[in-house]
């Protein structure tokens, strides 16, 4: 028979799950507070420190700001920012190569930072920067004085206001940018710098950067105890364009005069080319603060001498509204008449009727030269051939005050060995005699190169002047009058038509054959 439960009975004090869990929260927290709660008590592990937060960099640009080379992460960083021009590519240290070299430059500007960006060209009295200029667009601001200034700063100690750059070798300080804040930033400066020398060696050949290490004395720093030397990229930039613009040199005066003096026809009639060259001197301009007010009457001008008579016309209606100050175009800025310019171009270009439209004018100018130079060279025998005829009329005359027998007179006068007349040399040649009449002449060879025995009679002294000075003439490539002619019609093509020298030259081969 089971037994009965009493009614009265109770659960064991193990099963109060409540004090439980009250023993065992009491417990935990002793042991945190490093209270030893008995000998049956279970061990918590140490709570291990939480991880440093890393600052998160926020940056558009990859490649910019500060960045070790000695780092995986840096030295990556290093070499794509200063990838240069392919091999072939490279450009020498020319003039020639100019607007080339600056352009390649000014494609990297945003990887170059602040040393070149921001280079200090005046300090106020206490050595702090007072005044800052971009050594890509205002570098005619510049001196080679503030640029050694800077790289001083860079790689050594600063100088005292007024005090002179030292004499070359520069020396370099060694630094210690693991402890020392300043030393950091000095470190960060030498980084940017190297980075401009590396983007100019990859983006000139190898003559041309052996050209410009011709001054590395200007721009080499040497650190005497760790015999490592540093190349200064902005002073190196500088000396770079001292070399290849002359506006560097000659001033801003020089930029101005080339956008007044600006034709189509010194960029081949290319209106696109000339707008970009035009363009790029402006910037130069404004970024010196020397912009031109009269900006937008320059590009009209230049506009207006292309050899195009539709696209002269269409500039011509802009120009019009300008001056009359009615019309569409009125109040049109520079901009915008830059823009339209650049599109009738373009679309006349790509049409194929920009090279086949010939101004008429120039189509008429053209014919004039051909028929001006035929009438030289019919003429051609020259003013000797019309001597010629007009002393063969004097030949039914005996004497008059300046011929005898249709012969001037002072052909047969001896005054002396030799005579210049109209710009010839005539020589007292005896052979030549006529009875009764002359006993030697002025004639175009010398004595001893007259050929045939001595003649007793000369009937047609001047057809042989005539035969004489066309041979002369014909070697030299065509008369005095026709080159003179020539180069007067070539003077009023190119001024007047607003035709290139190559177009005008093109023109005279074209009617000589």
């Amino acid at each position: 028979m089971p037994r009965a439960l009493r009614s009265n009975s109770t659960a064991p004090a193990v099963w109060n799950l409540e004090a439980h869990q009250q023993n065992a929260n009491q417990q935990l927290l002793s042991q945190m507070a490093g209270i030893n709660p008995g000998a049956n008590a279970l061990a918590v592990p140490p709570v291990a420190p939480p991880a440093p937060v890393v600052a998160e960099v926020w940056k558009r640009n990859p490649y910019s700001g500060d960045f070790n080379p000695g780092t995986k992460l840096g030295n990556s960083t290093f070499i794509e920012k200063t990838k240069g021009l392919p091999e072939a590519d490279r450009l020498d240290l020319t003039k020639r190569n100019s607007q080339a070299i600056h352009r390649y430059l000014l494609a990297r500007e945003t990887l170059m930072g602040h040393v070149v960006t921001k280079v200090p060209i005046e300090y106020n009295l206490d050595g702090t920067i007072k005044k800052t200029a971009n050594l890509l667009t205002q570098y005619q601001q510049m001196t080679l004085h503030n640029l050694q200034q800077a790289a001083i700063a860079r790689y050594d100690t600063p100088l005292g206001v007024g005090v002179p750059i030292p004499q070359a070798p520069f020396t370099m300080r060694t630094l210690d940018p693991g402890t020392d804040i300043d030393d950091k930033k000095q470190f960060y400066l030498q980084v940017h710098s190297s980075v401009v020398v590396h983007i100019i060696k990859n983006g000139l050949t190898v003559q041309g950067y052996s050209d410009l290490l011709l001054q590395k004395d200007k721009f080499a720093f040497y650190n005497a105890t760790t015999g490592e030397t540093e190349y200064d990229g902005p002073i190196m930039m500088f000396l770079l364009f001292q070399k290849t613009d002359p506006s560097t040199i000659v001033g801003l005066d020089s930029v101005l005069k080339q956008i007044e003096n600006a034709k189509l026809g010194d960029y081949t009639n290319d209106v696109d080319a000339m707008l970009t060259a035009i363009e790029n001197l402006y910037k130069t301009l404004r970024d010196n603060h020397r912009a031109p007010e009269n900006y937008r009457r320059l590009i009209l001008d230049a506009l207006a001498t292309g050899p195009n008579h539709y696209f002269n016309e269409f500039i011509q209606r802009i120009e019009d509204d300008v001056e009359s100050g009615i019309g569409a175009n009125a109040e049109i800025f520079t901009d915008s008449l830059i823009t339209a310019a650049r599109t009738k171009y373009n679309n006349m270009d790509q049409k194929g009727i920009w090279n086949k439209v010939d101004p008429r004018d120039a189509k008429i100018m053209a014919l004039t030269t051909m028929v001006e130079t035929m009438k030289g060279n019919q003429k051609g025998g020259t003013v000797l051939a019309v001597e010629s005829q007009n002393q063969a009329a004097w030949q039914n005359k005996t004497t008059n005050n300046d011929f005898i027998d249709g012969l001037a007179r002072w052909r047969i006068k001896n005054v002396g060995e030799s005579k210049v007349v109209d710009g010839k040399t005539f020589y007292w040649c005896p052979h030549h005699v006529k009875e009764g009449k002359w006993n030697g002449m002025y004639v175009l060879h010398r004595p001893d190169q007259h050929k045939g025995k001595r003649a007793k009679s000369d009937a047609a002294p001047a057809a042989n002047l005539a035969k004489d000075t066309l041979k002369q003439e014909n070697k030299s490539g065509g008369t005095a009058a026709d080159l003179q002619l020539q180069s007067k019609l070539k003077t009023v093509m190119c001024t007047n038509l607003c035709m290139s020298s190559e177009d005008v030259d093109r023109l005279f081969e074209e009617a000589k054959n």
